[in-house]
Formats: structure tokens, sequence, C-alpha cells
């Protein structure tokens, strides 16, 4: 049981000499001889003074279990009372004080939680009648006070002691604000530091989506202009600010953009390019290799070279790695992609061609040597590939996600065609005799060579075609320093439109004359090419690809006429086919050459060279043309240019 001796908080005054008491600054000094003293304080005074000096030292405690010691250890103070137990609310039950005493302590204990918050009696064998006092505030119950009085206790006596009470239970109020306010602040300030964490996390989530954004559009534009290895390479020099190349497997250079190029390029090692590609074949996304980030060049497995960046000074960050990364996902599929539509308009071009002719035929039999379905196969084939690049660079230039707008136009385009092909008649017997003998690739006798001219008339026309589809947008950016994704497309444009409108508007001429003239426009236009590389104007530079591409548009459809002259009419199709996969091989091929030509020398250059090497093969290929004349009902001549 607590003692019941009252502890009394005041500081007994100094009696020392030269001291004063507490509180005497600002006094009435004590009165000198024959004056009056003040009444002296009776026991309810000291009795207000002590409860007084309990709320300060209740309110100055440093938590609840302080502030109920301090009302038990004080409660005599307020009368003939003792306190017997203590109780706090916390968390929804009532925990004893450590201060209590063990006896009745479990009856206590339960009296005290029977009575639900209210203020009622406990009973004490042998003892007088006791009270649990509720210690309440705003925020509800705070616990219980339980006293016994050794006396029946006055009026001034209950006062006191439910003043104590108060005054315990606001200070106990206080208690429990001042301690949630401090969880609120940690909590508050957890909270802070934990948003702050967040916000550099989205920052740099932001950010990193951004670059990534930033790096799929460039590829993006790279792909809608056309460019190749040089377009990559050059993308990502500026994506990173690092020098970046491609080798092929045989660690050959066959790209270089940016600063510290070594001249000349070192040979290769024949075995330590092949053991780098396996050890970084065993990784995942770009290893470091001395100097050097490298990432594989690998579509569907089959690995085709490396891209790299050149980082001697340590300096790539992780950016620079995203950049890589993001580069060596597109790349494959964008090479892919190209493959994959290339191949579709081969099997395309061929197969509509041989089919307006045979159209043609069925439809107006006696007609036989019109030049209608070449002029319109040769055109819609041409004018589709100039609109494709203008359209590209129009979507790069202005539309979101350009690759993917591209795409899906072209998709939409392809899906229009297929409904239209599906509504057209079938123009071959599907039930000849099977004892008929295939005849895919049957010539007229005598027709070898013109068919060999014409094959070289079509390699040589598309092959300025293909080089100003494939590298025209790396001489544009390098030598011409224009970065406008439609100005690409407009080039292109203006190329295979020229080839277009010249078919259309001199396609009545006789094959010698209409050879002829593309024999002097081809390579007047490749002339032009090389003289704007040398003297770098956007406008010569359209001029001469516009000339190019009307010179290759006449070679292109006197090529096909005089394939389809010396093919038999049986096997239209399959010399038509043959044909076009030489023009497409002559697309193909000199671009590549040009490319490597590029390493070793300037464009302008490479740009003489190339264009004396087609003009010389486009004249000989016309004579040849011209002088070996098979006859046949699909050749053209000067009575043949009737109207329709």
């Amino acid at each position: 049981m607590v003692s019941r001796r009252a502890h009394s908080l005041h500081r007994r005054p100094s009696h020392r000499k030269g001291s004063l008491p507490r509180g005497g600054v600002g006094r009435r000094p004590m009165a000198v001889r024959g004056e009056l003293h003040p009444p002296a304080r009776t026991r309810a005074d000291h009795a207000l003074l002590d409860l007084a000096a309990l709320s300060r030292a209740q309110f100055g405690a440093p938590d609840e279990v302080e502030i109920l010691r301090l009302a038990m250890d004080h409660v005599a103070a307020a009368g003939p009372y003792s306190a017997e137990a203590g109780y706090l609310q916390v968390g929804g039950d009532l925990v004893p004080s450590p201060r209590n005493g063990q006896t009745h302590a479990s009856a206590v204990g339960r009296r005290v939680r029977e009575l639900a918050g209210r203020d009622g009696d406990v009973a004490f064998p042998g003892r007088r009648r006791g009270w649990a006092l509720g210690l309440r505030g705003p925020a509800g119950l705070h616990g219980y006070l339980v006293v016994t009085s050794r006396s029946r206790p006055t009026e001034a006596e209950r006062s006191l002691l439910a003043l104590l009470v108060r005054h315990t239970a606001a200070a106990l109020s206080a208690a429990v604000a001042h301690r949630r306010q401090r969880e609120d602040a940690r909590e508050l300030h957890r909270l802070r530091e934990e948003r702050t964490v967040l916000q550099q996390q989205l920052i740099s989530v932001m950010a990193e989506l951004g670059y990534e954004r930033a790096v799929h559009a460039v590829m993006a534009d790279v792909a809608a202009s056309g460019g190749g290895e040089d377009a990559v390479t050059r993308a990502l020099h500026r994506l990173t600010g690092l020098p970046a190349l491609v080798e092929d497997r045989f660690g050959r250079l066959r790209s270089w953009s940016g600063p510290s190029r070594p001249a000349p390029y070192p040979e290769p090692d024949p075995v330590h390019p092949v053991e780098m590609l396996h050890a970084v074949a065993r990784q995942t996304g770009p290893v470091r290799i001395k100097d050097r980030l490298i990432t594989l060049i690998r579509p569907h497995g089959e690995i085709l070279g490396v891209l790299a960046l050149v980082d001697a000074g340590d300096e790539a960050d992780e950016h620079a790695v995203l950049a890589l990364e993001i580069v060596w996902r597109d790349l494959p599929g964008l090479i892919a992609g190209r493959v994959l539509n290339g191949a579709g308009l081969g099997l395309m071009a061929s197969t509509a061609t041989t089919y307006l002719h045979d159209l043609h035929h069925e439809v107006r039999p006696e007609r036989t040597g019109s030049v209608l379905p070449g002029i319109v196969a040769t055109a819609a084939n041409l004018g589709g590939r100039a609109t494709g690049p203008l359209v590209a660079g129009a979507a790069a230039e202005w539309l979101p996600a350009p690759l993917i707008t591209a795409q899906a136009i072209f998709t939409l385009a392809m899906t229009v065609c297929l409904a239209l092909v599906l509504c057209t008649p079938e123009t071959v017997d599907l039930e000849l005799p099977a004892t008929r003998p295939s005849t895919r690739f049957v010539l007229r006798p005598g027709g070898r060579r013109s068919f060999g001219a014409a094959g070289a008339l079509g390699a040589f026309a598309f092959a300025i075609l293909g080089l100003i589809s494939s590298l025209g947008a790396s001489v544009l950016h390098g030598t011409l320093h224009t970065d406008s994704h439609l100005v690409v497309g407009l080039a292109a444009f203006l190329m295979f439109g020229s080839a277009a409108a010249a078919q259309l508007v001199l396609g009545r001429l006789p094959l010698p004359r209409l050879l002829t003239v593309g024999a002097v426009v081809f390579p007047v236009g490749l002339v032009l090419c090389a003289v704007a590389l040398y003297h770098p104007a956007l406008w010569l530079y359209l001029v001469a690809v516009s000339l190019s591409g009307a010179g290759s548009g006449l070679l292109f459809k006197g090529g096909v006429e005089r394939a389809g002259s010396v093919a038999e009419p049986a096997s239209r199709a399959g010399v038509l086919a043959v044909f076009f996969v030489v023009a497409y091989l002559g697309m193909g091929l000199p671009s590549v050459l040009f490319s490597i030509a590029l390493r070793h020398f300037a464009v302008q250059i490479a740009m003489i060279g190339f264009a004396a090497v087609l003009s010389c093969g486009a004249v000989v290929s016309v004579v040849v043309a011209l002088r070996d004349r098979a006859p046949g009902p699909g050749e053209l001549s000067a009575g043949s240019a009737r109207p329709f």
C-alpha cells in the first residue's frame, strides 16, 4: 500500500544569510515593529498550494505514468486519503500502475473494469469504503485513481479530492495530446522522407522513360527515313555523345559515327572476334570489353555483327547503356521487318505486272502488243514507291510514333489491296491437262541476249533508285546538312515520281526512242548528283535525283517491255519474275558496294565512280537491246503506239 505520508512539492525557504525565500522578489518587505502581521495560513490554504504545485509538476511530467504516480503520491494533500491503486487506459484496456499494491489487486482490477468508465465504490475488506474515480478528458477515459479514506471526509476535503482528480485528468489529456502530436510529427516526418524518396524515384523513372521514348523516337525516325547502318550509328552517337560503330561478325568495320576514328582502321584478328562474340553472347545486355561497350546484332539468334560505343574515358552512364540496349533490341526487328517488306514487294510486283498483261489480253484480245498494261504496271509500281517515302517522311516529321504510324498506314493500304484482289477474276486456267509440261521460264528463239540486256536495264535503272532509297538519308544528313525527314522523303518521292511521270508522258514512244531518251537523261542526272555533292546545294540535288529517276523509269519500262517481248505467252509470269529478281538485285547490291566504298573514299569520289559505272552499263545495255531485237508480239514498234 502506498505510504500515507504526503510528500510536499514545495522547496522550503532558505534561512541562510543573504538568501531570499522563493518568490520573495517583488513582494512587500516584512513588517517592521509596530506594523500589523498578515493572517496565518490555514490547512486549506496549504492544501491548495500543494495541489497547485502538484498540477505544475504533473503538466511538466514526461509521460502518463509519471503523472499518475505524482497523483498517487500526493493524494493525502487533499485530506484523509490514501491511494490504493491507479490504472491507465492503453489500447482499450486498463493497465495497472507499477505503484499498485498486491493486496486485493485482482478484485480491485475486476471491480474497476466493471464500472466501464463510471465512478463507483470499491470494497476493501476490513477498511472503510473506497472510491474508483475516473480520470476523464475531452478524448474520453484516461484511467482510474482508486482511493480510500481513514475517516469521513469533509465537504472541503471532497472538493480538494475532486480538484486533484480534475487536474490529474487534465494533465493526462495534455500528455496524451502531446504524445499523439509527437507521434504524428514522427509519422509526418517519416511520410515526408518516404515522399522525398518516392519523388526522387518518380523523377528518375520519368527521366528514364522520357529518355527511352526519345531513343525509340530516334530509332523510329531512322526506320521511317530509310536509314541504314550509318543512320543507326549516327543516331546512337547523337544520343550518347560517344563514338558509335558497327562491325560485322569478322571484326570488319561497317559504319562509324563520331570522332577519333582510327585511320586506317585496324585489320581484325581472325581468332579474336570469334572469342569475343562468344563471350558477349553469354551475357545479357551490353558488355564492356576494354574501351568498348558491345552488344550483338543477332536477329532470330544468328549473330550478324556487333554494335558498340567507344568509351575510352569510362564516361558511359546508365543512359548510354540504356540507349545501346534499346538500339540493340530495335535494330534486329527493323532489319527483319525491312527484309519481309522487301520479300513481299518482290512477290507482288512481278505477279501484278503479269496479271495486268493477262487481264488486258483476255478483255481485249484483238489489241496484242498494247502498251497499256506496261504503262499501268510500271506507273503503279513506281508511283507507289514515290508515295511511300513521302508519307513516311511526313509521318516522321509531324506525327507521333512515326514508325508505328507509317507501318499502320502501310497495313491499312495492304488490307484494302487484299480486299480488291479477292474481288478480281483469275486469269490462270487451273484445269490444264496433266500432260501439259510446266513452262515457267521459256524464251522465244534467239531471245536470250535480249532478255539479258533487258535484265541489265532493270538492274541499272533500279540501282540509282536503291541508292537514293537506302543511302539518300545519310547523304542529306552528312553532306547536305539537312535534318528534315520530310526532305528525305521528298527526295525519294521526286525520284520515283519522276520515273512514273516519265513513263506516263513518254510511254507511247517506240521502244528504240524510249530507250534512247532514257540513256541520255539517266547519265545527266547522275552527273548532277555528283556535282550537288561537290558543291552542296539541296535544290541541285533534288533536280539531279528527279532527272535520274526519270531516266531510270524510262530504262525500266523499256526493260519490262523487252523482257515481255521475248517471253513465250504461257511463261510470261515466270520471265517477268526473273526480270524483277534481277532488277531488285540491282537495287540492293550497288547500295551495299557504295556503302563499302564510303569507308575508303569520300562520298563525292564514290558518287563519281558510281555514276560512271551505272552510266556506261546503261548505255551498253541499251545498245545491246536495240541491236539484237528478237521479234515477238509483245514488242513495241512505231506503228503499235496507237490509242487504247
